[in-house]
């Protein structure tokens, strides 16, 4: 291609300058060539370089985008806007980037047309030209069509000030086919944002089939009006409602898959008419073969909001992972549900708190879930793995990389994208009053830079990384043989209490950590494994897995792995964070230690060990002075140890310097030595019955019980610390551990 200004953007031009002599921005262009480097699959088929054509304007004539066969990509940098009688014809294989933000946006007007049909090994792909593309980089794709609309004749849209709606049902605005668009959302003002893609008024002879709208800063897809029908949707990490329907839309979507992280809203909010709730055409579509993955019904996050006078009618639905299922407003809304124009038939819920949620009907009558759902725990939803394959994000790695230290300092928030591998090449500190935030799915690949490469949230500050059992965040070595000591691991540093002073200084990084804020929130981990961690700081420490400095009870701990680490898997010094669903493997040293006053529940924890191995746990109040308050006294409930073995010797859990503990149901299996309980003060806890162990199975152990004398010379028997001897059961790591865990035997 070399340099050269190919022929056909040169027809182009002429061809537009002869249909409208005035029109100065038919297309814009400027030809580069560069290595085709985006998340894309088109492009350049032959492998070498491609034409970079930058696109815009308003256009009165068709335009072609054959990217896969001029071996060209599109740099959209201002809008795209086709006029009445024009065609926009965008090949399979090609590529659309763009960052201009509100000026990137591709808009089809009233009797124009797009034709983007790509094939599922040739997906049409419209996304970011940043280098580390984040939500709301540019606008999306706006269709405008002639058929009915329930907010008058015709109205106007919030983009672009163009017209939509008619009288038109079966109306066409064209083709999508196996298109995908990323990092859509770009802000119009600050009260709405550009949706993924924006259905007004678009007319039922209009094919939808195989798209997919992926980090978006707004909706995924909106609806006004029209009576469309969609097939194979997926929505993905939207940072406002998924699917968005309002002003009488009466079309439909058969399977349809969404998944939303901490930064989504609901998963449907679905409106009538803002003005006029009995305003006709009513929004009632049908959405069939449904499923949505939210990140856990603790996370306080509602699926589908039905208001404003719409019906729907759903047919197998499966929801999982939302506090609400279905929260339904304003009287003929539930009128709908009572009448039986709103029906939901096979669903299934799965980790969803309340199935329905509902205002009073006209008639001051509340609907139930007798009223609203048939076939409950019936819904499959879609089986989304076998029409995904090859053109969604589902079914391709990340295939854009960045080094995570060169978004930022730790000064100000920085948000990863789960379309991105990250390398740490340094020390990212997030200072006071910062976010990091880590979509569910994000990789980060730290070097094998030892001491020098961790990630540290230090008081005042946050991190929210919410993976989910399908798309775990990873922290791992970038090593080609990665080995246990590669980089440092995750230090968080809280304002909780501690028994080490009012404030200490962290052996890693030298950081101030403790309080007196016991509520404390460093935010949340959920789904998240590190692996490889425990870089060594000096001869008599090394970093562990995770390092929990004074982290308060607001931080949220749940569905955590440590692998392969050359210390500690997880340590917790002072403070009073909790964790649930933790899985320990291979740890070089203890899998779990604490210390100067931790006073946190684990519950469901399991631990694999190694011959590498030190203890399972470590337990101290504070080595200089045993009794210093408040006292480490943590409660560990279904816990599980899976050593290699009694013959090997190793010990189990030592308690000492101080601690109390109490555990629930513990299974401990293969150790030479179970408890092992070291000085006068921690003797006491167990005399004094503050300190015990309620329903423990030994399997595979030599020795039960060792223990110091108290400070009274009385050395206790196991019969006064343990109760319930083989009454323990392990913890169902198979169950919960599902899908997101590595390495468990």
């Amino acid at each position: 291609m070399g340099n050269s200004i190919k022929i056909f953007a040169i027809t182009v031009m002429l061809s537009a300058f002869i249909a409208c002599e005035d029109d100065s921005s038919d297309i814009i262009f400027n030809v580069t060539n560069t290595t085709n480097n985006g998340t894309g699959q088109g492009g350049t088929p032959d492998g070498g370089e491609s034409t970079i054509v930058e696109i815009g304007g308003e256009q009165t004539a068709d335009l072609i985008l054959d990217g896969s066969g001029e071996n060209e990509e599109y740099l959209l940098t201002s809008p795209l806007i086709m006029q009445s009688g024009t065609t926009l014809t965008i090949t399979a294989g090609t590529t659309i980037k763009s960052s201009a933000g509100t000026d990137g946006y591709i808009a089809i007007l009233q009797d124009a047309k797009i034709q983007a049909v790509g094939t599922p090994s040739a997906p049409i792909i419209m996304t970011s030209n940043n280098a580390a593309p984040s939500a709301g980089d540019w606008g999306g794709l706006v269709l405008l069509g002639k058929a009915p609309i329930n907010s008058g004749a015709t109205a106007t849209s919030e983009v672009g000030n163009f017209t939509y709606g008619g009288t038109d049902n079966i109306d066409s605005s064209g083709n999508l086919q196996y298109v995908r668009l990323e990092y859509t959302g770009a802000a119009i003002n600050s009260e709405s944002e550009f949706n993924g893609i924006s259905f007004y008024g678009i007319g039922s002879q209009t094919n939808v089939d195989y798209v997919e709208v992926y980090e978006g800063s707004d909706d995924g897809v909106e609806f006004f009006g029209g009576t469309v029908q969609a097939t194979h949707v997926i929505l993905r990490n939207a940072q406002d409602d998924s699917l968005d329907w309002t002003e009488g839309w009466t079309g439909g979507i058969t399977d349809i898959y969404i998944e939303t992280t901490a930064d989504s809203d609901k998963v449907i909010e679905a409106d009538g008419n803002e003005d006029n709730n009995t305003a006709t055409p009513l929004s009632s579509p049908t959405i069939t073969n449904f499923t949505a993955v939210g990140i856990g019904s603790s996370q306080g996050a509602e699926a589908i909001r039905l208001r404003r006078g719409t019906e729907a009618t759903f047919i197998n639905v499966l929801l999982e992972g939302f506090e609400e299922g279905f929260n339904v407003d304003d009287p003929t809304t539930i009128d709908h549900i009572l009448n039986d124009a709103t029906s939901v038939s096979d669903i299934t819920f799965i980790d969803v708190t309340k199935r329905l949620v509902s205002d009073m009907g006209s008639n001051s009558t509340e609907a139930t879930e007798a009223d609203l759902f048939t076939g409950i725990s019936n819904g499959t939803g879609t089986d989304v793995s076998t029409w995904s394959s090859g053109w969604s994000t589902l079914s391709e790695p990340a295939t854009s990389s960045a080094e995570l230290t060169d978004l930022g300092d730790g000064s100000s928030n920085i948000t990863l994208n789960a379309g991105t591998t990250y390398t740490l090449s340094g020390a990212l500190v997030m200072q006071s009053g910062t976010t990091l935030t880590i979509p569910a799915g994000t990789e980060i690949r730290a070097n094998a830079g030892g001491t020098d490469v961790y990630i540290a949230i230090l008081q005042g500050a946050t991190i929210e990384a919410q993976g989910t059992a399908a798309n775990p965040i990873v922290m791992t070595s970038n090593a080609n043989t990665p080995a246990a000591g590669d980089w440092g691991g995750l230090v968080i540093l809280g304002n909780a209490t501690i028994n080490s002073g009012s404030t200490a200084t962290s052996e890693v990084g030298n950081f101030t950590y403790g309080g007196t804020e016991d509520a404390d929130d460093s935010g949340t981990l959920s789904y998240m494994v590190l692996e490889y961690t425990g870089a060594a700081i000096n001869s008599e420490s090394e970093f562990n897995g995770i390092s929990f400095y004074a982290v308060g009870s607001g931080t949220t701990l749940e569905y955590i792995q440590v692998n392969e680490g050359a210390d500690d898997g997880v340590e917790f010094f002072g403070g009073t964070v909790s964790g649930t669903n933790i899985v320990i493997t291979n740890a070089q040293d203890d899998s779990v230690d604490w210390t100067e006053g931790w006073r946190g529940t684990l519950t469901d924890v399991y631990v694999q060990t190694s011959a590498d191995s030190d203890k399972v746990i470590e337990a101290d109040g504070n080595e200089d002075d045993n009794s210093a308050t408040p006292y480490s006294s943590p409660t560990l409930n279904n816990f599980t140890a899976i050593g290699i073995g009694s013959a090997q010797g190793a010990e189990a859990i030592r308690l000492r310097r101080g601690t109390e503990a109490v555990f629930n149901n513990l299974y401990l299996e293969g150790f030479d030595e179970a408890f092992d309980i070291d000085d006068p003060l921690t003797v006491d806890a167990i005399i004094n019955d503050i300190s015990n162990a309620v329903d423990v199975t030994f399997n595979d152990i030599t020795t039960t019980f060792n223990s110091d004398a108290g400070t009274g010379a009385t050395t206790p028997v196991e019969g006064d610390f343990i109760t319930g001897v083989g009454n323990g059961i392990p913890t169902d790591v198979a169950t919960w551990g599902a899908g997101w865990t590595v390495g468990v035997n």
